[in-house]
């Protein structure tokens, strides 16, 4: 379809720019040439024949005819061009928009434009013959002009013979002259056609760079696109080997993980070295809780503080809503002196009414304007006093303002160095923790190597007693001694039952001081709702006075249309005095006077609400930011705070769970031995007679053995008391290490609840801050409704002051108009009068 709506503009194109057609015009345009040359040779060898004047004279009609004809042709030519012309420009810039989404019409576009260029050239011919038929027409009238004047000398002779044919000469000139009016209307309709058409191949030509442009950004956009997508495939690749790593990195975790279970027999050893640790790991911790419990009475120090800060802000509050109240009070004393205003205009006019006929009242009313206008001058003083003291009172609430914000500066680094302190703290816990671990992995290694040393020794024990079976007292002593280890333990047991119960009292006496905490946190948060119900009680109010006050500054609105009604009906009555155009002047003087000080007035106080306007969108916007900074700021410590509590969590079940299965595998180890030594009694009962009666035989060897099974005996029991006083120890410590866990927990706990806190007092704050910044953008905005009453005052009278220049004007028209009939009448009786004489 494109195609072939192409080719038929190009035929329509080719049909009227063939050469034939171009040579016709060629011709056209010597055939007027010559018609020229024709009538100018006539008129001016008209003047030597006079006699062929008749012939001559339609020759002279008939050419010009021709010229006529011709000049319409060339007009209608023109105007089919450009009509084409108007209908392809269109369809090219269709044709141009479809080369855009396709790469393959872009042929068809260069063909387009060699038609456009075509239709200029032809343009361009008909263009110069339109300057030369032009230039042609003005010789011509110069020429007519000449024999008009040439004719003029002569009319005194030709009129008696000549009559018809200077009729015909001038409507032949009365015809000329319209058709050059013709033909200068369609060179205009032909220069404006011009002018489009260069306008439309100028878009058509930004329409294809344009095009071009697209096209380059598109081979750009692919271009990004083919790099995106090969970063997509490195991505990719890289997640693979990302995974790859991890999964080794997850076999290399199993691996140690067994490695840790193989070294959980190690830590008992350990255990046994950080007892005498843990003593000092305790002291060093009750000066910390020390030192923590300082610093929480600081921090209720500080709370108590911020909740005074609260109560001043308050109070600040109640004085803005009395200055509203008063502000209120000054806008009803308004009203009323606008009411008595009003009532004394009425009065006013009734008297004016009442004494239209007599003058001498009329100036004593006007001298009583005069002296309202002086009155109402004074109350713009007052009112622009009340401005300023406004406008003084706003810089006062600001610097309040900013020094509210330098306080809440000032606590936001205390809280942020409070902070840091905490979080300082949390790190060396986090150490203590560590070397802890370190103490009980080396504490499990000692224990192993003694378990190992008393397997070594039990072993020697038994190979003894196989070989000796007359030890009965030695065997006797040994379960003696075994039994009083079993009642030691028993005592260890109930010891560790107590200190457990300990540890439950401690636990429930941690949960009601965090209940108690809780407690105060809901009374804080009903505190801060109550808080936040007065204020948006406070803004309902406020909401009603603004109400209150446009349905004020609409009564005033209507009193002062009504006003102004009157002020005219004033002037209607003052524009019927001509007397008193002396007063009225110095009542102009004196409004103009008015006029320029509320300029400068109004000038003032668009600086100072442009100043102030500033200023305070300078200081919200400092405040959100810093308020934004802090929260981010609070927002990110709060989440490491959480993650090291998670991770010392973590941490501390691991080793529980350990204490624990390492305390049930101690268990089932000392049952088992309790077993055997059963089962070694019940056996060895007969073997102990049997070897009674070798005792006695043998004596003196079995004391010598049995001293030195004696010795070793005691060594054993040295050495069994040893190890159970290390082990008494290595309990102590861990319940120590598990109560200081708990603590810590405790700790930790009590401190994210401040810091939550402190960012709650932060944002109640920002929020109060906001609210006052609110409160002074309100009496802001009612400062500025106060100023537009003014300037609707001023410009009332100004506007006063112009009608009355008006009324004066007119006076001043009505008393020249009357001079002027007065003198016009005086002209006319002094002419009657003469007349009457002669």
């Amino acid at each position: 379809m494109m195609k072939h709506h192409f080719r038929e503009f190009t035929k329509s194109f080719e049909s009227q720019i063939d050469p034939e057609k171009s040579e016709e015009l060629k011709r056209t345009k010597t055939d007027i040439e010559n018609n020229l040359t024709r009538v100018l040779k006539l008129i001016q060898n008209e003047e030597q024949s006079k006699r062929d004047g008749n012939l001559k004279e339609t020759e002279l009609v008939g050419l010009i005819e021709d010229f006529y004809n011709q000049y319409q042709s060339l007009y209608v030519l023109c105007g089919r061009l450009t009509g084409e012309y108007v209908k392809v420009i269109p369809r090219v810039e269709r044709l141009s928009s479809a080369s855009s989404s396709s790469s393959s019409e872009s042929d068809y576009f260069s063909s387009e434009e060699v038609v456009i260029d075509t239709v200029k050239q032809e343009l361009k011919l008909v263009n110069n013959n339109t300057t030369e038929v032009n230039d042609l027409n003005h010789k011509l009238f110069s020429t007519e002009r000449e024999h008009s004047s040439n004719l003029a000398n002569n009319t005194n002779e030709v009129v008696k013979t000549q009559a018809p044919l200077n009729n015909k000469a001038n409507e032949l000139e009365d015809r000329l002259i319209s058709r050059m009016q013709e033909v200068e209307s369609l060179n205009r309709q032909k220069r404006n056609l011009e002018l489009q058409v260069e306008s439309q191949a100028y878009e058509v030509k930004q329409l294809g760079a344009e095009n071009t442009e697209l096209e380059l950004l598109l081979k750009e956009t692919k271009r990004a696109v083919s790099v995106l997508k090969g970063k997509l495939k490195s991505n990719e690749d890289k997640a693979i080997s990302k995974n790859v790593e991890l999964m080794a990195q997850i076999s290399k975790l199993e691996l140690e993980a067994k490695s840790l279970r193989n070294q959980k027999g190690k830590m008992e050893e350990k255990l046994k070295r950080n007892r005498n640790e843990a003593l000092t790991q305790k002291k060093d911790l009750t000066e910390k809780l020390d030192s923590v419990c300082k610093h929480n009475k600081e921090l209720e120090a500080q709370l108590e503080r911020e909740r005074e800060q609260v109560s001043q802000c308050l109070v600040q509050m109640e004085k803005l809503k009395e200055k509203l109240d008063e502000m209120t009070s000054i806008e009803h004393g308004l009203i009323k002196e606008k009411d008595f205003f009003l009532s004394r205009i009425n009065d006013l006019e009734l008297e004016m009414e009442t004494r239209c006929s007599n003058q001498h009242d009329l100036e004593e009313q006007v001298r009583s304007a005069i002296h309202e206008i002086s009155q109402l001058v004074d109350e713009r003083k007052a009112l622009q006093d009340g401005k300023y003291e406004l406008e003084r009172a706003i810089t006062q609430k600001k610097e309040e303002i900013s020094a509210i914000l330098s306080k809440h500066e000032s606590d936001k680094n205390e809280a942020f160095k409070h902070a840091m302190a905490l979080t300082e703290e949390v790190e060396i816990m986090k150490v203590e923790l560590d070397t802890l671990q370190e103490q009980k992995s080396m504490l499990e290694l000692q224990n192993e190597q003694r378990k190992n040393e008393y397997s070594e020794s039990l072993a020697k024990m038994e190979t003894r007693c196989s070989n000796q079976h007359d030890l009965e007292e030695k065997v006797r002593s040994v379960i003696h001694e075994i039994s009083q280890l079993v009642v030691e333990r028993k005592a260890l047991q109930d010891e560790k039952y107590e200190l457990e119960r300990a540890m439950t009292q401690k636990r429930e006496e941690i949960s009601a001081t965090l209940s108690k905490h809780e407690s105060d946190k809901n009374e804080t948060s009903m505190y801060t709702m109550a808080l936040t119900e007065e204020v948006e009680s406070m803004r309902i109010e406020l909401n009603t006075l603004q109400e209150q006050k446009s349905m004020l500054e609409l009564q005033n609105k209507q009193r002062q249309h009504e006003y102004s009604e009157s002020l005219a009906k004033m002037e209607n009555l003052i524009a019927e005095l001509e007397t008193k155009e002396e007063t009225i002047k110095k009542l102009t003087g004196t409004i103009e006077q008015i006029s320029v000080e509320n300029k400068e007035a109004k000038i003032w106080s668009k600086m100072n609400q442009r100043l102030i306007e500033r200023k305070i969108e300078e200081l919200a916007e400092k405040f959100k930011r810093k308020m934004e900074d802090n929260i981010r700021l609070l927002h990110q410590r709060i989440h490491i705070a959480e993650q090291l509590n998670i991770e010392n969590k973590d941490s501390c079940k691991k080793t529980k769970q350990r204490y624990e299965q390492e305390n049930k595998t101690f268990q089932e180890k000392i049952a088992f031995y309790e077993n055997e030594l059963r089962t070694i009694k019940v056996s060895d009962q007969g073997e102990l007679d049997s070897a009674a009666r070798k005792v006695e035989e043998h004596i003196d060897y079995v004391l010598t053995l049995v001293s030195k099974m004696l010795c070793e005996v005691q060594f054993a029991k040295d050495w069994i008391k040893k190890k159970n006083g290390e082990m008494k120890q290595l309990k102590d410590k861990v319940d120590r290490l598990t109560a200081l866990l708990n603590d810590k927990e405790a700790k930790e706990l009590l401190l994210r609840e401040k810091l939550w806190e402190l960012e709650a007092s932060v944002s109640k704050e920002g929020g109060e801050k906001l609210n006052l910044v609110k409160a002074v953008n309100q009496l802001e905005k009612k400062v500025r409704k106060l100023e537009k009453n003014l300037k609707q005052r001023d410009e009332e009278l100004v506007g006063l002051g112009e009608k009355k220049r008006e009324a004066i004007r007119q006076l001043c028209i009505l008393a020249e108009f009357h001079r002027e009939s007065y003198n016009h009448l005086k002209g006319q009786i002094t002419k009657t009068k003469i007349n009457n004489r002669t």
